[in-house]
This record gives C-alpha cells, structure tokens and sequence, in this order.
C-alpha cells in the first residue's frame, strides 16, 4: 500500500515537472533579443569602469606580463556612439602606436607625488595647464578686478577636493612640473623654478625651436605671479609679495633624449623628463628605448608605485 502511494506521489511530481519544462520552453520562445537589447547590453558594459582581476595562475609572472594579463587595462573607456575600432580609443598605453592621453599623464604624475611625499616639488594637473589660457584672456580683460577660479588657487594650495589627489602647496617646495601640450599636439614638459622664477622647458622634438612660438604658447603663464598673490602663496611662504611682481622668463633646454620623428612618444618622453628630473637621475634613454619606456609607464600605472631604474 505504502509502495503504490509512494509511486501515486513520484508520477504526480513527474507531471508538474513536466509542466513546468513545457511552460518555460513557451516561455522563452516569446521574448525576442533584437538588436536595441544587444546595444543597451554592450552600453552598459562600456560605461561600467574597468576593475583590475586577480590573477589565479600560480607562474611567475614578469611585471609587465601582468599588464597584459589584466587585458590591457589602461585603454579608455569608450563614449556613447563610439565603436571599439575607432582610433584613438581602442589603443593602449603599449601600443608604440598609441599617443599617450591626458589620463595616463593624471595616474602617473599622481603615482610619483604619492611615492615622494617629502620631495622639494610637485605637479598641476593636465586642467590645469589646459584652463590656463582662458584664465589669461579673462585676466588680460579685467585686470586687477580678475576673481581667479578656485580649482587654480586650490592647486597652488595643495588642495584638490574634486579629485581627491595629493598635491604638495608651492609654497613647500622649490619647483613644480607642467604638462604642456602645444597646441593641442605635441607635450612637452615645462619646469618651473620657483626661486628663480624661471621655466625651463624640455623638448623631445623640434617644436620649440620656434622662439615666437614658444613666446606665445607660452604668454598664459604670465598670470602665475597673479595667481600665486591670491592664493596667498607669499603669506605662506612668509616672504613679503614683490611689488611689482617679477616677469617670468623660460628657458629651453636642448641637450635632451630625442624621440623618433612622426613618432607619438611625446607624451611617454614628457613623463620619463618629469621622472628623472624629479629623482635627480641623469637622462639614459633614447628613441631606441621607447617600447620600453611604454612598458615602464604602464607597468607603474598598474602596480601604483614608482619603480627602480633597474627594473627596465
């Protein structure tokens, strides 16, 4: 009796299941996935930021080996409307095709002020440099009346609340690096002495040979003096302000490593100048050097330290 009840209740079971298979197979057949699912499933993968994996393989991985074994993470996220194929944003730091973006200059340049806290200098950020001229035009409008932005005060200061970098006050230090682009094409790295109060500028290419170029590429970084007033600069420093403030003076330096003509390694050449010049390090490196120097940049963007000149 107990065995017929038993098989009553198995084959009850059976039939629900059954059921259940047929009512899913319905199911699944009514939805299609057309195209507009595919786009917003790719849209949203593309707008998620890239995180870093753990690896699971138990090798010995060289440094740079776990940089492409990550998937070469420091390619940029690509915009709406942007496929992976469009140029520049499917290269990688790596690629000696690839130019170097304003990103991969904010994550190294922060890498080095956090691994030299106590250094005698600092950097500005690339919207720093980028923003400048507009601060000039307004202030060569407005003169004295000039209210200069807090996001450059700020930085003068050693605060970044937006993005929450650490950045050394000038007042605190003896010189400050620039990222420079000229003209939107081409980086070079400009160093700002600020007792001599002088900037110097280090070129990989020929693009400063042009003394009237530099001069007017140049003329934003007139407002520093004004900028510096505001930022109280002088009252931290405890140093009286110059009345009238000085004229800045450049000087461009031409015994340099050289990048290959119609190469893009003005951006990998603009942060090697701001390492080796930061850590009192002779220049070593040539354009024979460049797939290595790639590597080097990203190996240290990946690791988030400051590596030894030997371990390249």
């Amino acid at each position: 009796m107990l065995q017929r009840e038993m098989q009553e209740k198995m084959q009850s079971l059976n039939n629900r299941i059954t059921g259940l298979e047929g009512s899913y197979v319905q199911a699944s057949k009514s939805v299609q996935l057309d195209e507009s699912f595919d786009e917003e499933v790719q849209q949203q993968i593309q707008d998620r930021p890239t995180t870093a994996q753990k690896l699971t393989t138990t090798k010995k991985v060289s440094a740079f080996g776990r940089v492409l074994r990550k998937g070469k993470q420091l390619s940029m996220r690509l915009p709406r409307g942007t496929s992976r194929n469009d140029s520049p944003y499917a290269q990688t730091m790596v690629d000696p095709n690839c130019n170097t973006r304003a990103m991969h200059i904010e994550a190294f340049m922060g890498i080095l002020r956090k691994s030299y806290p106590d250094s005698n200098w600092t950097t500005v950020s690339t919207q720093f440099v980028a923003l400048l001229p507009q601060c000039y035009s307004e202030f060569k409008q407005l003169g004295a009346n000039m209210e200069w932005p807090t996001f450059f005060l700020d930085q003068i200061n050693g605060i970044s609340l937006w993005t929450k970098e650490f950045f050394r006050p000038w007042s605190s230090v003896d010189k400050v690096f620039f990222p420079i682009n000229f003209d939107n094409q081409h980086w070079v790295c400009g160093v700002l002495d600020i007792n001599e109060w002088r900037m110097y500028i280090y070129d990989s290419a020929q693009y400063t040979e042009s003394i009237e170029r530099v001069k007017k590429l140049l003329m934003p970084f007139k407002t520093l003096t004004h900028l510096m007033k505001a930022s109280n600069f002088y009252i931290s420093k405890g140093i009286p302000s110059p009345d009238p403030l000085p004229t800045l003076q450049y000087r461009c330096i031409r015994d340099v490593p050289k990048q290959d003509v119609g190469s893009g390694d003005c951006g990998i050449f603009l942060l090697m100048f701001m390492e080796y010049l930061a850590r009192d390090h002779p220049f070593n490196f040539t354009s024979a050097h460049s797939k290595r120097l790639r590597k080097r940049v990203a190996t240290t963007i990946f690791q988030g330290r400051a590596l030894s000149f030997e371990d390249f």
